[in-house]
């Protein structure tokens, strides 16, 4: 008994004390979970470096880079404590972006350097009558080695669009280091309305060049840090550019002008067949450029690495240069957004789409193509000069702007012609017949998607095509057949996979609900959308 006393004292104060050491290390333990409380943030780096050169011994540790900066800016201190002054290709002052050092050498100058430089840091704080609470010391492997399980990296990719660019060329501190022209300060080897993205030049690292990731961090930060007394927003932290906060910053914004690189309003893309026959190539598609600019962040959401034509690194074959992505598959891949299908489809997510969409897929059949590839009936000559690439760029504007004006989308429903109220009574054995009110569901959800929206009306040529959201399965139609047509009360053996007519109401309306956030969302109570019948 005095022995089983024993082992729950010590048994208390262990806990006891693990408690107390969770607590100052700032980890919390969820209810009934077993683990710590992960950590998430856009600062979290881990600690591998050493993995270019041998496999790590121990778990990577997870370094909290915003954290540290915070804790030094309180010492005074600032990112000189830990990185290195340098110099860039230019023989400019930079920021080495490695810790305490310019280049790494092997893998044990590497490992003494961070467990001199930190533990010896972490060491002297913990001394400090300003210390505080300071990181693991001499002999806390652990402290290290076992945080990366406990940390998240909620790091964003850091998105340069039109909106963050805006605020660059109308800044009066950008526009102080170079006079008139601000556009140098950043693009410093490009010509005047040459000016492309940097990683052009950046995107590798090759040569004496340093890779963008390098150039983000050593230039952009390196004159924020200069700037900081006067420009307030300039951010300097990891979460000032990489956390969903600062990625919300870059959202599309109608207040941001166009950033003119001789790119024209409107222009035909004329698609080029592998034997480069006008007669084997596909209909052209008239491209409304304007249009496209106003929906997307930046250039960089199409011209993901250079501005200029897709044709110029994605041929019809595939080269080496487009990463072997042929044309077709830039334009209509479906599992990219990069592609113009692919966008398309990212917008299906939106709740005024998903309803419909996120239910249906669309048939990819020839009025599916034709909502971007046009009519070339006759294959006319300006046609066949396009198909040759012998058109010049102001007669593809002329021909895209044509093209523009001559748009027709489609119209909608008319609603004289819908019901008003359809009685749903299928299930009336079980369940009173529902009144549903079938011209407002149309109408403010269906027809009310459409409305001002360009993309949608383009892809449904027939206004019948908005009833196929509902009456997935029938040719599209004013007056198509009643739901219980293809869904009975049983399940047909000819078609075990689908619904019966009572799980058909249920996946249709019920998920139709939830995707497009509309009251009742997740109502599962039989008698909210019909009332019990008195026969049971």
């Amino acid at each position: 008994m005095r022995n089983g006393k024993t082992l729950l004292h010590w048994a208390g104060v262990l806990v006891a004390v693990a408690v107390v050491m969770f607590g100052a290390m700032g980890i919390s333990w969820a209810a009934g979970s077993g683990a710590p409380e992960l950590v998430r943030a856009a600062d979290v780096v881990f600690i591998d470096a050493i993995a270019q050169f041998r496999a790590l011994e121990y778990a990577t540790p997870a370094f909290q880079h915003d954290r540290h900066t915070k804790a030094l800016a309180g010492l005074g201190k600032d990112c000189s404590t830990c990185h290195l002054p340098s110099k860039d290709a230019k023989g400019r002052n930079v920021m080495s972006t490695k810790f305490m050092r310019l280049e790494d050498k092997d893998a044990n100058s590497l490992k003494l350097l961070y467990h001199d430089t930190c533990i010896s840091c972490h060491t002297a704080l913990g001394k400090s009558a300003k210390g505080g609470k300071t990181g693991p010391m001499e002999g806390d492997c652990k402290g290290c080695h076992e945080s990366a399980s406990r940390y998240v990296s909620a790091r964003q990719p850091f998105a340069y669009g039109a909106t963050m660019h805006d605020k660059h060329v109308r800044s009066p501190l950008v526009k102080a280091q170079s006079g008139d022209r601000n556009c140098a300060v950043c693009h410093h080897k490009a010509a005047p309305g040459k000016e492309d993205s940097c990683r052009v030049c950046h995107a590798s690292g090759h040569g004496i060049r340093p890779r963008y990731k390098d150039v983000g961090h050593t230039s952009c930060i390196g004159c924020h840090l200069k700037l900081a007394a006067q420009a307030k927003t300039a951010p300097v932290t990891c979460a000032g550019c990489h956390s969903a906060e600062a990625l919300g910053a870059q959202a599309v914004s109608k207040n941001v002008p166009r950033l003119m690189r001789g790119q024209p309003d409107a222009t035909v893309m004329f698609p080029v067949s592998n034997k480069g026959t006008a007669a084997a190539a596909m209909n052209p598609v008239p491209f409304d450029h304007k249009l496209h600019e106003g929906k997307v962040a930046g250039c960089r959401s199409c011209h993901h690495v250079r501005i200029g034509a897709c044709g110029a690194c994605h041929t019809a074959e595939g080269t080496q240069a487009g990463y072997n992505v042929n044309l077709d598959r830039a334009m209509h891949a479906e599992n990219t957004k990069r592609s113009c299908v692919g966008c398309h489809s990212e917008r299906l997510k939106a709740p005024e789409c998903a309803g419909c969409h996120g239910f249906v897929k669309p048939p990819r059949g020839k009025d599916y193509c034709a909502a971007c590839h046009a009519d070339a009936s006759g294959r006319n000559e300006s046609f066949n000069a396009g198909v040759a690439g012998k058109l010049s760029l102001s007669e593809k504007k002329q021909l895209g702007e044509a093209a523009k004006k001559n748009k027709v989308y489609a119209g909608l429903p008319n609603l004289d012609q819908v019901p008003e109220v359809v009685m749903i009574d299928g299930l009336k054995d079980q369940f009173e017949a529902t009144e549903f009110n079938h011209k407002a569901h149309l109408e403010a959800y269906v027809m009310g998607a459409l409305e001002g929206n360009k993309l949608a009306s383009a892809f449904h040529t027939d206004p019948a095509m908005l009833c196929a959201g509902c009456h997935h399965n029938s040719p599209p139609s004013m007056n198509p057949p009643k739901c219980s047509s293809c869904h009975g009360k049983t399940i047909d053996v000819k078609a075990p996979n689908r619904p019966t007519l009572k799980a058909a109401y249920h996946l249709q309306c019920m998920g139709c609900h939830e995707r497009m956030k509309v009251e009742p969302v997740g109502k599962t109570e039989c008698t909210g959308c019909h009332a019990q019948s008195k026969k049971n």
